[in-house]
């Protein structure tokens, strides 16, 4: 009798669509494509703009060379059509300068500092709280070197 009550209760179990535990990792979280923002650009550039509205987190790797002497800020913008970053910000060109949070010690950045570097190799994960933004990138302001920037968006379902 309990064998055919198991088989039972896991003909319901598969008929509903599976067991899914909603505290699990990974068990109702969509995530975009990675963008390549900068790839090993060794220019002072704006990166490629992300359409980030659906999704509610940015997580960023930064990657420079070992020569590289930069700052990198992250700007994100409310306006329907992408504004350009690179132009000073105005009623018609909306957007900010956004803080990201490093992931290795959880400490905030500034948006209107962000990340520097001084003619060294460094590594950084980075939250970037784009808050409801629909568009998002990086500014690079380099010197020497070059930076690789990739994000993913990511939103909780």
């Amino acid at each position: 009798m309990k064998k055919i009550l198991l088989g039972i209760a896991a003909f319901l179990v598969a008929l509903a669509g599976g067991y899914q535990a909603s505290g699990m990792m990974g068990s109702s979280r969509t995530q975009s494509l990675l963008y390549p923002v900068l790839d090993n650009v060794a220019t002072s550039t704006q990166g490629v703009k992300m359409d980030v509205l659906d999704y509610e987190t940015v997580v960023c790797s930064v990657d420079w060379d070992q020569t590289a002497t930069a700052t990198l800020k992250f700007v994100g913008s409310l306006a329907e059509e992408a504004p350009n970053f690179t132009a000073s910000a105005s009623s018609t060109n909306q957007f900010d300068y956004l803080q990201v949070v490093d992931l290795e010690d959880g400490s905030p950045i500034d948006g209107d500092t962000g990340i520097s570097v001084a003619g060294g190799t460094d590594h950084r994960m980075v939250e970037f709280n784009t808050n409801g933004s629909n568009w998002a990138t990086v500014l690079l302001d380099r010197t020497t070197g070059t930076t690789t920037v990739k994000c993913r968006a990511y939103k909780n379902n």
